[in-house]
């Protein structure tokens, strides 16, 4: 691997600025999509590239498997740019250029990325997933799993579908202090200033909620649901750090054992997941910024502090993600099949 790293990053960007740039709405979309796969494929490089140089650490298959994930996002940028050309009768100047960056950027990407003998695989894994997307929705509409879901959804899991009104200046914000929190929670480097900026996370999106439906029985179950466990991990992680400082860089020195590891992880993913909204909690509607507070709690700090607790209970995150993306397809909700994948 010896292209330059920032190459899967400017692409993702370029990418994304592709698909706003094309003139039609479905091939955005498209480009979107593009753009997400892209973005998952530069983040698993960066985590692989925490553990070390990545000619030394990365192993072939990882780096030729996170190229097919590049491949099927040049190619859905690709096909999105030709849809919507074909559609207008000719390429605008302006999309034209950026499309033509970011395809220039993702083969640069892809050169420095495969291996020697890696292309087959690379080129296999961005067929099958092509593959997959294509299949997914014949494949919910033959085993009826948009009924089954919308069945489960109205007697159980999502009975909060009343409509939203139109936001007030409370509701306004109540935003504004959510995507702070959320914000704050993104960027601190101390343990207690994130968990204290996921809560209000918390707090300030079941207000908002509350107050864009107020003739729901309200967010509240939804908020305790997350609420209770973040405070847990919180309390454990802090008791048992003892005279260790709590800045995120140092807690990897605390004396986590693989017990409290699995016990304090377990705690952070059930408070995330009702942030993150994903199947089966997507009944709790906690506002706007919510999933980004969801991804600090497990990207910050269950996964490089917690690792052992956060790999023990991977067996179960997983199969739950596949599920909450199959959700979104049966229920054609866009947000939770990308939400899911990442």
């Amino acid at each position: 691997m010896t292209g330059p790293a920032p190459a899967q990053d400017l692409f993702v960007l370029l990418a994304g600025l592709a698909a706003l740039a094309l003139p039609t709405d479905r091939a955005r979309r498209l480009g979107l999509a593009g753009g997400v796969v892209a973005a998952i494929a530069a983040a698993s490089l960066g985590a692989g590239r925490a553990l070390g140089p990545p000619a030394e650490r990365l192993a072939p298959s990882f780096a030729s498997i996170t190229a097919g994930h590049l491949l099927l996002s040049l190619g859905l940028v690709v096909t999105a740019s030709i849809e919507a050309w074909r559609e207008r009768g000719r390429p605008e100047g302006g999309s034209l250029l950026v499309v033509l960056g970011a395809c220039a950027t993702g083969l640069l990407a892809l050169t420095g990325l495969v291996p020697p003998g890696g292309w087959p695989l690379a080129i296999g894994t961005g067929l099958a997933l092509g593959g997959g997307v294509l299949l997914a929705g014949p494949m919910a509409r033959a085993l009826k799993l948009a009924q089954g879901f919308a069945w489960l959804d109205r007697v159980l899991l999502d009975r909060s579908g009343l409509p939203a009104t139109l936001r007030s200046r409370r509701a306004r914000w109540l935003a504004v202090g959510q995507a702070a929190g959320a914000t704050g929670a993104l960027v601190a480097g101390h343990l207690d200033l994130v968990m204290a900026g996921a809560a209000i996370t918390l707090v300030t999106g079941g207000r908002f909620e509350r107050e864009r439906r107020p003739e729901s029985r309200g967010p509240w179950p939804g908020v305790l649901l997350s609420l209770l466990p973040l405070g847990a991990a919180w309390m454990l992680m802090v008791e048992v750090a003892g005279p260790v400082p709590r800045s995120l860089a140092q807690l990897g020195e605390a004396p986590y054992s693989p017990a409290f590891q699995m016990l304090a992880a377990l705690w952070l993913v059930l408070a995330a997941w009702p942030l993150l909204g994903l199947w089966p909690a997507h009944g709790v509607r906690l506002g706007p910024v919510a999933p980004l507070a969801g991804a600090v709690l497990l990207a910050r700090v269950a996964a490089p502090i917690l690792p052992f607790g956060v790999e023990h209970w991977q067996p179960l995150i997983f199969p739950l993600a596949a599920l909450a993306v199959w959700h979104g397809v049966a229920r054609q909700r866009a947000a939770a099949v990308l939400g899911g994948l990442a």
